[in-house]
């Protein structure tokens, strides 16, 4: 099954979960959406769509993507995932219905949301900032510049969804 995979980040976490969605699915490609033009979905199977979530909100670029490309992708086989810190299933719901529409949502044969990671030193000034507001100093807590919640079993889970006839 020939898979396109596309995603919208920041950081780099989601183009990570991306690469290591197209290791084990074999026939895929991954594009990020922020930077490449985006692709004819002719000659694909299978779409997944990924999308990292900063301060809540799911990037603009995949959130744009999603509506526009709709009818093309409810004819094609469809994973949606999040890369995301926070993993409250309440806050994730609620992520995924800002990011997805519910036609969308209830299309796809998988949907996860396969953890996150923070690498201090990659941060800009201001998402420092926002991010000690929101999560307080991590580096104390956790004593590392680098906070991972990518969860390779969920990757593992999404990928053998998405290969299920």
């Amino acid at each position: 099954m020939k898979t396109l995979i596309l995603y919208a980040g920041k950081y780099g976490a989601t183009a990570d979960c991306a690469q290591r969605l197209c290791a084990l699915l074999g026939d895929a490609q991954a594009r990020d959406l922020a930077r490449e033009p985006r692709p004819e979905l002719a000659g694909y199977d299978a779409v997944i769509l990924g999308a990292s979530v900063y301060m809540g909100r799911p990037r603009k670029e995949m959130v744009a993507y999603a509506r526009e490309a709709q009818p093309l992708l409810l004819q094609r086989r469809l994973g949606l995932f999040l890369c995301c810190i926070q993993d409250i299933s309440q806050a994730v719901s609620q992520q995924f219905a800002s990011a997805y529409p519910r036609a969308l949502r209830e299309h796809a044969c998988a949907q996860e949301a396969l953890g996150g990671r923070v690498e201090y030193r990659k941060l800009g000034r201001l998402d420092g900032w926002v991010m000690q507001l929101i999560a307080g100093d991590l580096r104390k807590r956790t004593g590392s510049d680098v906070l991972d919640t990518i969860s390779q079993e969920r990757i593992e889970r999404f990928a053998a969804q998405m290969r299920q006839g």
